[in-house]
C-alpha cells in the first residue's frame, strides 16, 4: 500500500515528499486550491439512486454485505463508507463522536470524492491510481482534512473493472495503521466472493469444482483470468509450464493481454505454444457471464510431435542469418546464451517492454543496445540510466524532468527528462527493482498512455518509447513482500529474458579469445592463452562476469607485452594467494547486512544503527 504523509516530515522522508509534490501538482492541473471553502455539488438524489442501483445490480447478493462491511468496521470515532467507481460516497456508517467532523469536511453519502473534486485524498487517489492506498493528514491536498488519516483499498469485479472503494477515516488522535490491513483484506474477500458468484452463475457450484475440472485433464491445463497470476492449473502443466516460474500471467505466458486471448477464443483458432519440454496445440475454453463476456479462459495444451530436426551443423548456417545484424555483436555458442539472443531478437520485432534479468558484468546493456537497433525504433535515441546508481532523491527529476524553479537548483528553462529524450526511441532503466514505489506508479502511467509531468509541472507531457529494464533481483519475492508494484511487474515482465552468469557458460575460452580479438580490433599480433591461463579461465568462477573478464584480459595484456599470457599475468585478486584481505566495500557490506540482520530486516532501524541515509545503507548492501 502506497503511504502519503505529512510533506514536512523531512527525515528519511524525501521520495515521499517528491512523490507527494507530483501528486499535488497534478490534482491543481483541476484548477483546485488546498485552502478552498466551498464543496462539490454531488449527484442530486435521484442520481444517487441511480448509482446505488447500478451498484446493486454488479453486485447482486453481494450489495448487501458490501453496504454491511463498512458498519462492522466502523466504531465510535471513525467511519468506515463504501464509493462507486467515480468516487460518489453510496454507503457510510460513522461513529457517534465523529459525526461532526465528518458532517464538516462533507464526508457524507452523495459527497463526490475523486480528485477531481477533493484533490489528494484516498478514495479519489486509490482510484487513480488503482492500488490501495493510505492518506495520512497533512498529505490531503485539503488543508481542511489534514487532521483525518485515510486508508482505501479499490475493488475489482473478475472482469478486471474497478467497481467500488472500501475506505476507513478518522481522526488522526485515533490513527491505528491495523485499518491498512483490515480495508485490504476486506476488499480482498469482497473480491474473492464476486468471483465465486461469477463462476457459480457459469454453471460451478465454487472454484473447487473449476479446479477439479482442471486437474482431472489429461494434458496440462490452466485457467487464465483477466487479473493476477495464473492460480488454478493441473500437475501436468506446473511441471512443463509454470516450473520455476513466479507469478506467470497471460502476457507473460502467451505475449498477448486477456482481451486478446479471448478474441483468438472467440475465433476458433488453435494456435501452437512452444516450450522447452516441446510443442503444443493450445485449445481455448472461455468461461462466459450471463453477458456473454468472458471472465476466464481454460486453457489446454495438447502436445504435438516435433518434426526431426537436422543435424546441428546442418541447421547453424541457417539460424546466424536469421539473427538481425545488431546481435552479431554478442559472442555466444554457449546454448543458454544463444537461446537468450534469439528471443531478444523475436521480442525486438515487438512493441513489448522487455525485462533482462541478470547479474552486474553479463552484458545487459549489449543484449538492450541489440534489442533497441533491431526494432521499430532502432534509429531512434537510446537512453540508459543505472537506477541503483542515481539517488532516489534526484532520480525523479532525472527521470521526469522539471518545470523551471520546481526546486532550489532547478535551471530556468527546466529539463524535459530522460522519458522526454527517449522520445521516438528506448529507454533502458539498469537496476530498475531500486526504483522508489512512486516513481514506479508514475513510469506505470507514462507506459500505459505514454503521458508524464515533470516535477513541479502541472501539464502533462507525452513520450512514445520503448522501455527495457534489467535487474539482477527476484521481482517476485520483491512484489510478494510489497517492495515492488504487482502492476509494474505485470507490465515489465511480458517479455522476460535471463542472461546466463559466466560462471555458468560453456563458451568462456571462445568469449576470452573474441575479446581478445576486439581489444586488438581484429588486427594480427593476438596475444595467445598460454595453458596455465586456460586452466585458470576455465576454474575462476567469474563473480564480476563478463566485465570482469574484459578488464582481467586488458591487465595481462599490458603485462604479458608480444607474448602469450600466462596465469601470473592476471591480475593478482583474481589469481589470490591463501585467504584475501577483505576489500573495504565488502567490510561494509558485512556492517550493512549484520545491522538488517539484527534489525529483523527493518532497513530504516538497520540504517539508524549504523548512523547512516537509507540510500546509503542500499549502496553498502549492494558493494561487491
Amino acid at each position: 500500500m502506497l503511504v502519503l504523509t505529512d510533506p514536512g516530515d523531512v527525515e528519511g522522508r524525501t521520495d515521499q515528499r517528491r512523490a507527494l509534490a507530483s501528486r499535488f501538482a497534478r490534482v491543481e492541473a483541476y484548477g483546485l486550491r488546498r485552502d478552498g471553502d466551498d464543496y462539490p455539488i454531488g449527484p442530486s438524489d435521484a442520481a444517487l439512486a441511480d448509482r446505488r442501483a447500478r451498484m446493486e445490480s454488479i453486485f447482486r447478493e453481494e450489495h448487501r454485505r458490501l453496504a454491511q462491511l463498512p458498519g462492522s468496521l466502523a466504531n465510535r470515532s471513525v467511519c468506515a463508507l463504501v464509493s462507486d467507481q467515480d468516487g460518489v460516497i453510496l454507503s457510510l456508517h460513522d461513529g457517534v463522536s465523529f459525526r461532526d467532523t465528518a458532517t464538516r469536511v462533507r464526508l457524507v453519502e452523495g459527497a463526490d470524492w475523486s480528485e477531481r473534486a477533493r484533490g489528494v485524498n484516498a478514495i479519489g487517489t486509490a482510484i487513480a491510481e488503482r492500488t490501495p492506498v493510505a492518506v495520512i493528514g497533512p498529505a490531503h491536498f485539503e488543508l481542511r482534512n489534514a487532521g483525518l488519516f485515510c486508508y482505501a483499498s479499490p475493488i475489482f469485479d473478475p472482469h478486471g473493472r474497478l467497481v467500488a472503494v472500501l475506505d476507513v477515516t478518522g481522526p488522526m488522535e485515533r490513527h491505528d495503521a491495523g485499518f491498512e490491513l483490515v480495508v485490504r483484506t476486506s476488499a480482498m474477500s469482497i473480491e474473492r466472493s464476486l468471483r465465486a458468484i461469477t463462476y457459480a452463475r457459469a454453471g460451478f457450484r465454487n472454484l473447487g469444482a473449476i479446479e477439479h475440472l482442471v486437474s482431472r485433464a489429461s494434458g496440462p491445463t490452466i485457467l487464465v483470468e483477466p487479473r493476477g497470476p495464473v492460480s488454478i492449473h493441473n500437475e501436468a502443466a506446473r511441471s512443463s509450464l509454470l516450473s520455476g516460474r513466479a507469478f506467470v500471467d497471460c502476457q507473460t505466458l502467451f505475449g498477448m493481454d486477456f482481451d486478446e486471448l479471448a478474441r483468438m477464443a472467440r475465433d476458433g483458432g488453435e494456435p501452437r505454444f512452444e516450450t522447452r519440454d516441446g510443442v503444443f496445440r493450445v485449445k481455448l475454453d472461455p468461461l462466459l457471464d450471463e453477458g456473454e463476456h468472458p471472465f476466464g479462459i481454460i486453457v489446454h495444451f495438447d502436445p504435438v510431435a516435433r518434426a526431426p530436426r537436422p543435424p546441428a551443423k546442418a541447421l547453424e548456417p541457417a539460424t546466424k542469418e536469421e539473427l538481425p545484424a545488431p546481435f552479431a555483436e554478442i559472442f555466444a555458442t554457449d546454448e543458454a546464451v544463444v537461446s537468450s539472443k534469439y528471443l531478444a531478437a523475436k521480442f525486438a520485432k515487438t512493441q513489448l517492454p522487455v525485462l533482462l534479468l541478470a547479474e552486474t558484468g553479463t552484458g545487459k546493456e549489449l543484449f538492450a543496445r541489440a534489442i533497441h537497433a533491431a526494432s521499430e525504433c532502432g534509429s531512434g535515441p537510446f537512453i540508459a540510466v543505472n537506477c541503483g546508481a542515481v539517488a532516489s532523491t534526484l532520480l525523479e527529476s532525472e527521470l521526469f524532468g522539471y518545470a523551471p524553479g520546481a526546486f532550489t537548483g532547478a535551471g530556468r528553462r527546466g529539463s524535459d527528462g530522460l522519458l522526454g529524450a527517449a522520445h521516438g526511441g528506448t529507454l533502458f532503466l539498469d537496476e530498475i527493482a531500486e526504483m522508489p514505489a512512486p516513481l514506479q506508479a508514475s513510469l506505470l502511467r507514462a507506459l500505459d498512455d505514454g503521458s508524464y509531468r515533470r516535477l513541479g509541472d502541472s501539464r502533462p507531457r507525452r513520450s512514445a518509447f520503448r522501455l527495457i529494464g534489467a535487474t539482477y533481483r527476484d521481482l517476485g519475492a520483491m512484489v510478494e513482500q510489497g517492495d515492488f508494484r504487482t502492476d509494474l511487474f505485470f507490465r515489465l515482465h511480458g517479455a522476460c529474458i535471463r542472461i546466463a552468469p559466466l560462471r555458468n557458460r560453456t563458451d568462456r575460452l571462445g568469449l576470452a579469445q573474441a575479446l581478445l580479438e576486439k581489444h586488438h580490433s581484429g588486427g594480427a599480433g593476438v596475444p595467445k592463452l598460454a595453458r596455465s591461463a586456460v586452466a585458470y579461465l576455465e576454474e575462476h568462477s567469474w563473480p564480476g562476469n563478463v566485465r570482469e573478464l574484459r578488464n582481467a584480459l586488458a591487465y595481462a595484456v599490458a603485462l604479458a607485452g608480444d607474448g602469450p599470457i600466462e596465469r601470473h599475468h592476471l591480475p593478482e585478486r583474481l589469481v589470490g594467494s591463501g585467504s584475501p584481505t577483505r576489500t573495504r566495500a565488502e567490510v561494509l557490506r558485512e556492517a550493512a547486512e549484520e545491522a538488517v540482520r539484527a534489525s529483523g530486516g527493518n532497513i530504516s532501524d538497520a540504517a539508524r544503527k549504523l548512523g547512516v541515509a537509507r540510500d546509503t545503507l542500499y549502496r553498502m548492501l549492494k558493494k561487491k
